[in-house]
Formats: structure tokens, sequence, C-alpha cells
């Protein structure tokens, strides 16, 4: 892919395309220091792909008990229940008609399933079981939140003859009278090998070997997407951690905004995973219009272990944002081979692919897919890091001469890193993230990505802006960690606007992996400047 600068010429619609194209990077926010009371949210990032689940019977054993209660284990003596593994199991629901991938709040999503020993609650005795009447253990309901997101504490299914290990979900609307206006039931499962593993402690393996395997269930059918992802709590004790997406078939889903607006433009994270998340820019009607296009930075850290600074990672997203569309269809990118500040110049590889939604101005979703390999697919609920400037609900189209100056930035010579920045009058506070390498990047791959956050306050209208310099850490990919990441101070930084098109950075690091090292960097907007830029 070309590295071709434009930048010094009038820049057009074609032109401002291959440019974004080949500068395949972008930057996110690190844990932003004015967000940090906000690191233990209850987002949850969903595992699966924005696809519409597969209805499954309710089976025999659904009660309406109508308790709302998020610990399903809540009150219970019963040894099925006290002694099972306990499990964290993470719903995140979303519309899939059509191109839709919004997350559904205010959904009643009622779970229910068996205690260790294969027994539901308030059942009447049967063959091979208790009587279990008027107890309610591993039964409840939540209301999915603005995200579409609900989580339960429950245990680890045992099994019964004849069915494999599962859990029964449904998911019903309510009109003002409480009458039901829609109703969903499917049926969750889990991987075979930690099944097994599972099965083979007490007080699950006090029942002999289970007859029936997700192989041969009748009800699971070979229904992959329908399999949950599990994975350790990242505090280390024991258990599990169950998520998944399901997908709503509802009516009259659509995008609550126009997307193909600049307004959207700015730094967007999840609450649950804060020191990772995204920074966009998007470029109204850049292709035609009505049709714009979003370039944005995700910054985030490797799969597996935290660890420090080897473990930042970044990748640039971007594709066509279309008016009245309900998402974006973006490819997912990563430059690896750079130094910091110094040639060679990079260029981008696909890795995947995603969608990008918004509810409204301060909400979106991000739903991504890898084709590294990796198998990392999942679906991240977006919060807007600071407030909306410019975004609208309507067809007016309001502009601030601070916030158009928002946007990426880069040096043609070292193209493959640069600057997302997002000025911000109604805080007023300056971020940027700087996506770059490793002072010795080019011979580690991956690990010798970095990135850097600038954040701090100004007076609005100033035009040269000095920042604190932040470096985060501890980190894993798409994932909550206790002990949270960690952001630490790592230099100094002045941002100076010359126009609307040019501007420099002056740098000076004190601490980190760049300890000692101190510059100046000639910046160029990528892409047209926003109407109403005044430098």
């Amino acid at each position: 892919m070309s590295n071709t600068s434009l930048f010094g010429k009038p820049v057009n619609r074609r032109a401002a395309i291959g440019t974004l194209a080949a500068l395949g990077a972008m930057p996110l926010a690190s844990r932003f220091r004015m967000n940090q009371a906000a690191a233990a949210s209850s987002q949850i990032v969903a595992s699966s792909s924005c696809v519409l689940s597969a209805a499954m019977t309710e089976g025999p054993y659904f009660v309406d008990e109508r308790l709302n209660r998020s610990d399903l284990t809540s009150g219970s003596t019963a040894a099925g229940v006290t002694q099972g593994l306990p499990l964290t199991l993470r719903i995140n629901l979303n519309s899939a008609r059509g191109t839709a991938c919004l997350p559904v709040s205010g959904v009643q999503v009622d779970v229910w399933h068996a205690d260790a020993v294969g027994e539901y609650s308030d059942e009447a005795a049967a063959p091979g079981q208790t009587n279990t009447r008027g107890q309610t253990f591993l039964r409840g309901y939540q209301i999915s939140d603005a995200n579409g997101n609900v989580t339960f504490k429950t245990i680890y299914p045992g099994w019964y003859s004849g069915r494999t290990i599962h859990i029964h979900v449904k998911a019903r609307l309510f009109d003002a009278a409480g009458n039901k206006t829609y109703e969903f039931t499917t049926q969750l499962f889990f991987d075979e090998t930690v099944n097994d593993a599972v099965m083979a402690t007490l007080p699950y393996n006090s029942r002999g070997t289970r007859d029936t395997r997700n192989a041969n269930d009748n009800v699971y059918a070979n229904q992959t997407s329908a399999l949950v992802d599990l994975n350790r709590p990242s505090d280390g004790s024991a258990g599990y951690v169950a998520t998944i997406a399901v997908g709503l078939d509802l009516p009259g889903s659509s995008s609550a905004i126009d997307l193909d607006q600049q307004g959207l433009t700015g730094l967007w994270y999840d609450p649950s995973t804060s020191g990772q998340g995204f920074a966009l820019e998007l470029f109204s009607d850049l292709i035609a219009a009505g049709t714009g296009m979003v370039q944005a930075g995700w910054f985030t850290f490797a799969s597996g272990s935290a660890g420090g600074a080897e473990s930042q990672r970044w990748y640039t997203v971007s594709g066509q944002m279309v008016t009245n569309a309900a998402s974006g269809t973006l490819t997912i990118y990563q430059n690896v081979g750079g130094n910091f500040h110094a040639p060679p110049t990079t260029t981008v590889q696909a890795v995947g692919t995603a969608t990008l939604s918004f509810t409204s101005c301060d909400r979106g979703q991000f739903t991504y897919a890898f084709s590294d390999g990796s198998g990392r697919k999942g679906i991240i609920p977006m919060v807007r890091l600071t407030p909306s400037v410019t975004c609208s609900a309507t067809t007016a189209r309001p502009s601030n001469a601070d916030f158009a100056l928002s946007g990426n930035w880069y040096n043609a010579a070292t193209s493959g890193q640069g600057l997302i920045v997002e000025l911000n009058p109604n805080v007023p506070y300056l971020f940027f993230a700087w996506y770059t390498y490793a002072p010795d990047g080019q011979q580690l791959g991956a690990a010798g990505q970095r990135w850097y956050t600038g954040q701090g306050a100004y007076q609005v209208g100033a035009r040269s802006i000095a920042v604190p310099l932040f470096a985060t850490t501890g980190g894993v990919f798409d994932v909550p960690t206790l002990p949270a990441p960690v952001t630490s101070s790592v230099g100094s930084a002045t941002l100076a606007f010359r126009d609307c098109a040019n501007a420099n950075l002056t740098y000076a690091f004190t601490a980190g992996t760049n300890q000692g090292f101190s510059g100046m960097i000639a910046l160029t907007r990528i892409g047209p400047t926003p109407v109403g830029c005044i430098a």
C-alpha cells in the first residue's frame, strides 16, 4: 500500500481516501486520568459475533418466578448450589435484524439451570431427583442496561440424564400494562474439555459418568454459536467467567443518529476495560453525499497475561459510514516494523473486520472478528470519554473552532505513526493518543509497538497547549483486569497548531521506553479540514 503524502497540496476526496489508507495507524486513549474513578464500571465485553441466535426449546423446568436478582445462589443451602463451582455469566443482547448490530436495552432476561447434582429448583420429586418445591435456587432475571448487558452470579451447571450441560435463557419485552410484546428462548452450552474437567470434581462426580455430551444432544445439534466463551476470573479466584452475545430478531432496528457526521469524532472507551479504547475521526460526505468515512485507532494490549510496555498494541480501523445505515462495515489493520520518530515508514496489513454503530451521540458499539489466526472476536460497548461537542441527532450540523482541530495528524517521513487528537471545549481538555514504536521497534514485531496519551486542561481558543505525557501498561486485550492497568507520567509535550492543516509536537520523555528522548515533530492533518476550523 502506498505511503504517498498529499501534504502541501489541496486535498480532494480521492486523495484523502488514499492518504488515509496509506497511513494505516491510529491511536486511542490510555487510562485517562479524569476517568480513573470509572474503572470499576460493570459494563460487559461480549465475545461473540453479532449474529442471530438460534431459538431453542424452553424445556420442562421453566417457572416464571419473577425474581429480579443477579445472584442466583442467594439464600440457598442446597449442597448442589453451595458446593458448586462459581460461574459469572455475562450476556450481551444485540439486534441482529438486517444490517443492524445495536445493543438492546430494557429486555427482561431470565436464566435457569440445574445445580451441581443435576437438580432444578421448584420442581416436584421425580425419578432420580428430590422434591425442591418452594426453593428458587439458580433462577432469576435481570433487565439489560443501555449497552444490552446483563450479569449473573451462579455456578457451573451439573448434568442430568438425557441432556448435555446447559443453561436456559429467555428474553422478553413487556408494554406499560405488563403485556408481553416479545419473547425469545434459547440455551447456552459449554466446551466439552472444560465440562470434563469440572465433572471430574466434587460434587459433580458424585453421580457417575454423564450419559449425554454435546455431540449427541438433540437440542445443541452442533449450534456452535451457542457455546459460551470461558475464561478464568482475572482476580485469580476459583471458577469461570462465561461470556456470550445473543442476537435478537427485533423489528424496527436502525441507527438512532446519522452515522455520516463529523461530530462522532473523539475518544471512546468501555469503562469495564478502562485503559484501552478508540480514537475516531469521521469524515462527513468524504466519498459522496451521504457517504463518509471513519478512520479510527484502537489502543489496547496483547492477549494473555498483563505485561509491560512490550504488551501494548494498537490497530487502525477504517471504512464507510452511510446516512440512514444501522452500522458501518470496517476493516481492521495492523502496522509493525517501525522505529520511534524515525524511518522506516510502515504499511498496513488487514487483520480482521468490524462493524461500528451508535445509539446516541455518546453511546456506540464495536463488533470485531480477527482473521490473523488468533480467533479473537467480540462486542465492545463504547461510551464517549468527553461530552459531545458537535454531534447531532437531527439534520443540524453545528461546528466549533476548537473541536474542528480534532482528528488525525502525522509526519509523512514516518508514515505509519502519528496522533489522533480531540480538543474538547466543553471540558475544556486536550487529549491525544500517540501511536508509535519503541526506538528499536523495527526488530521487535508487534512487541515493538508503543502508544502514549497526552491529556490536560487548556484555555478555550488556545492554539499552543502544554500537557503531560502518559504510558499505560498492565492491561489485557479486551478483558477487565484486577489490578486495573496503570497509567504513569513519562514526560511532557506541547502541541502547537500553526493553522488548520499544520502543527508541531514538541516532546521530552523523562521515563519509560523513550526516557531521554526529546525533539519536535512537524505534523500535517490527514484528510480535509472540518467546517468551522479557525487556527
